[in-house]
């Protein structure tokens, strides 16, 4: 609809489906994307400068990928920017795939199982992980929310008060080192002006609440932000409740000239009960249900009540950030942080290893120096040297899920979800060190940008294995030493003050994090709790070209055309009762995306986003329940989504009131190697929204509402990949409403 309105009917009619049909049977990638520049860039007027003219739908400042100051339009990446009206208008602010699912490439599925957190994947890079998110560098005010091994957790973010949400792909990702096949990086706004005090609420289906609290301000130089928020849902499935409780307080000030010191504390506290995957057949009789395992006398009607799957978290955090400006013209920029972790994790299983209970302490620091050169004919050289150090350490322990070691009758005289004794099946402490010395530079002359960068990795995991739940302690203790140089290179042209073209590549780099190596397959059905050395670090080759236009002074088209050819990939191997196995195979990736951001009127706007892409396994085996192996080469990744649409369009009705709808379709999920099961089918479903805003004598209100899957559609929201019981599906948020409430005022 925004595409029809946005072009004139000749090319619409004619030149837009010519240029898609050579582009889909265009067999080279490099012809077929610079196939897709010119057609797209056929579509562009003379509009402003992407320098000048400030689009309304875009920030124009990010500092993620350069580390310096840079106009989004004129870095040689996929880079997105969402502000803060976009992240607090209209939505719930509890999970950061309700901002996510208009940037194409980034696939966000919400489960709505908060014992597992969300599924957020970056052109594939993460869509292999069972929980947490991996492959994607999270950091949150320059603090990693990714640990040292690559394992993050989005729900850490405070959406309450975040300023900006900058999101990039492409090889220019892979400067920020292990696990950086896409980097999210979040800003809370900083405290301005007379005290404000702030309360809001909201209520939606499920029994779901939050209620938010927060007071800012700034005083004799000295800025401040203190934010108190609590969740909870009954969920929409048995056994899928969930609450979580958040804290932030950021104090910021000016010691010297030209600094400015930040010191940020987090808590986070969440308690969700796990309603695990269904069966294929369970999905579509009753999407909505239990895991039913009943079988005659054996069996449960609903095995996670039953067995009591749930996961606890206690996440406190510290952090310190200081700036400071040089004499010189350079500035040095300095982040030091600390924190705990503990997690208790009852799984869908009575072995031995039924119960995780991990405490986490954390710690690290990033220090670089940042200097732009002024030369000669207007040229200019921006360098940045910097080293990251980051570290945690676990005691890891490991209990069985029912009061006595027999199995014979299961939950029904034994009592699951609970601690089977004080006496620990599993022991040990793990460590994991990681220190990134790097440097960056970008040269301007002309019409060209260039940047380039290089990266060493040095990565530790440790495993000291006091008891061992499989084999001795001596067999499964060791160390493993991870070691790459990461190069990044990448070009933009300014093809004229309204078109810029980019061409860009790295070589990354992943190695499998602690929890991936935590198991290894036994049998063909089988993982046990012995840790896998033998894993290997993927290296990954990234190409990616693409085009940044106005097509008029506020419409912005972009497109992006990517491959990236994967050695020794961590992928699935088995996954059973809460259980991960993985193993490396080798795959490839080709994609192309599109996105459109346009003011259509002066009350109208829009946004379009497009992703089609190929994702495959080059080679490797899977081996069958029957103990069969078989080639999965030319096979589809599973839980990768080989094309997905976001339609937007926003109307202003009167001044401070707005109404919108949302449109998100989604292609098919394989969930296992093979692609030989049934997938996930693709869906597409349509949200609703509105918002009204009003002030009045120093307050401030707001009231919002939700309706989204306004058509009811059954879904499945993600999938579990090569669940060894085969319980692949979890199903997506039926119909739902949220209303919300928000006042203010300043004093």
């Amino acid at each position: 609809m925004i595409l029809l309105r946005l072009l004139p009917n000749s090319l619409v009619r004619i030149h837009a489906p010519y240029c898609f049909k050579i582009m889909m049977n265009t067999p080279r990638f490099l012809s077929l994307s610079l196939i897709s520049i010119l057609c797209s860039a056929a579509w562009a007027e003379e509009p402003a400068s992407l320098t000048g003219k400030e689009n309304a739908t875009l920030p124009t400042i990010v500092v993620t990928g350069s580390r310096a100051a840079r106009n989004p339009n004129e870095m040689a990446a996929s880079i997105e920017v969402i502000d803060r009206n976009e992240i607090v208008d209209e939505k719930a602010r509890v999970d950061l795939t309700e901002n996510l699912n208009g940037i194409p490439g980034i696939q966000g599925l919400n489960r709505h199982n908060y014992a597992q957190d969300l599924q957020v994947s970056s052109r594939g890079f993460g869509a292999r992980s069972t929980f947490g998110i991996r492959s994607l560098k999270l950091i949150m005010d320059g603090i990693p929310a990714s640990m040292a091994d690559g394992q993050g957790q989005s729900s850490t973010f405070n959406l309450d008060q975040i300023e900006r949400i900058e999101v990039l792909q492409g090889p220019l990702a892979s400067i920020y080192g292990n696990q950086s096949g896409g980097v999210i990086q979040a800003f809370t706004r900083d405290g301005k002006g007379a005290p404000t005090a702030e309360v809001s609420g909201e209520h939606g289906s499920w029994n779901t609440s939050k209620e938010d609290y927060a007071l800012s301000g700034s005083e004799r130089g000295i800025s401040y932000l203190i934010d108190d928020s609590h969740f909870h849902t009954d969920g929409y499935r048995p056994n899928s409740a969930a609450r979580r409780d958040q804290q932030l307080a950021k104090f910021s000030f000016s010691p010297i000239e030209g600094s400015k010191l930040t010191f940020e504390a987090n808590n986070y506290q969440q308690f969700a009960k796990d309603p695990l995957g269904l069966t294929q057949s369970l999905y579509l009789s009753n999407p909505l249900g239990a895991l039913n395992t009943k079988s005659g006398t054996t069996g449960y009607t609903d095995l996670a009540t039953a067995l009591g799957s749930r996961k606890s978290i206690l996440h406190n955090q510290y952090g310190i950030n200081y700036e400071q400006k040089l004499p010189d013209g350079s500035r040095i920029e300095a982040t030091l942080y600390d924190g705990n972790r503990h997690v208790v994790q009852f799984l869908s299983s009575v072995s031995s290893s039924g119960v995780v209970d991990y405490a986490r302490t954390f710690f690290g620091e990033d220090v670089r120096w940042i200097k732009e050169f002024n030369l000669d004919a207007g040229s200019k050289l921006t360098l940045t040297v910097g080293v990251d150090n980051d570290q945690y350490s676990d005691d890891r322990r490991s209990y069985r899920n029912m009061s006595t070691t027999s199995t014979t009758t299961l939950c029904g005289v034994q009592v699951c979800g609970i601690y089977g004794s004080t006496t620990p099946t599993r022991l040990e402490t793990d460590v994991v060190k990681s220190t990134d010395p790097y440097v960056q530079t970008e040269f301007a002359t002309g019409n060209w940008i260039f940047t380039g960068g290089l990266r060493y990795t040095h990565m530790m995991f440790n495993v000291n294995n006091v008891i061992a739940s499989s084999g001795t302690p001596a067999t499964a203790s060791g160390s493993v030493n991870f070691i790459h140089t990461t190069p990044v290179f990448s070009a933009l042209y300014k093809i004229n003050p309204k078109t810029n073209v980019y061409i860009s590549a790295a070589d990354g780099y992943e190695a499998p994090t602690m929890a991936e190596m935590f198991y290894s397959r036994t049998s063909t059905s089988a993982v046990t709790e012995k840790f896998n050395f033998g894993l290997k670090a993927s290296q990954s080759h990234y190409f990616e070209v693409g085009m940044k236009s106005y097509l008029n002074d506020s419409t912005l088209l972009k497109f992006d055309a990517f491959s990236t050819y994967m050695d020794n990939e961590v992928v699935i191997d088995l996954a059973v009762n809460g259980q991960t196995a993985y193993k490396n195979a080798q795959t490839q990736r080709h994609g192309l995306e599109w996105s459109l951001d346009s003011a259509l009127t002066e009350s109208v706007n829009g946004r379009m986003a497009i992703n089609v892409m190929k994702a495959y396994f080059v080679s490797g085996s899977s081996i069958s329940s029957t103990g069969a192996s078989s080639s999965i080469g030319g096979a589809t990744l599973p839980g990768v989504a080989t094309k997905s649409f976001f339609g937007e369009l926003n109307w202003e009705a009167f001044k401070g009131f707005s109404i919108g709808s949302e449109f998100i379709a989604r292609g098919r999920l394989f969930v296992e190697d093979t692609n030989t099961k049934m997938p996930a089918p693709g869906y597409a479903v349509t949200n609703l929204k509105a918002v009204w805003h009003q002030e009045l004598s120093g307050w401030k209100f707001k009231e919002f509402v939700r309706y989204d899957n306004i058509g009811d559609r059954s879904y499945a929201g993600s999938v579990i990949v090569n669940e060894g019981n085969s319980r692949f599906f979890e199903t997506g948020a039926p119909r739902s409403y949220m209303v919300g409430l928000t006042g203010s005022y300043q004093f």
